[in-house]
């Protein structure tokens, strides 16, 4: 059985790791390269790290105090 589809609690945390790094990027590539058709949940995880990627980079920005 390969890694990724074994149960969460059989795996350890660096094939868990690597199954969300797969995922996550299989995701973001499928809409970049071919956007009608990727499936929904492609669409949502993309989404996700996107927004995760912006306010990451927001958060680096101080902010002014008055």
């Amino acid at each position: 059985m390969a890694p990724c589809e074994k149960p969460v609690a059989e795996q350890t945390l660096g094939e868990i790791t690597h199954c969300g790094w797969d995922t996550l990027k299989n995701a973001v590539v499928a809409v970049v390269n071919h956007p009608g058709g990727a499936t929904v949940t492609e669409w949502i995880i993309a989404i996700l790290a996107v927004l995760t990627a912006v306010f990451f980079l927001l958060s680096l920005i101080p902010r002014r105090r008055f």
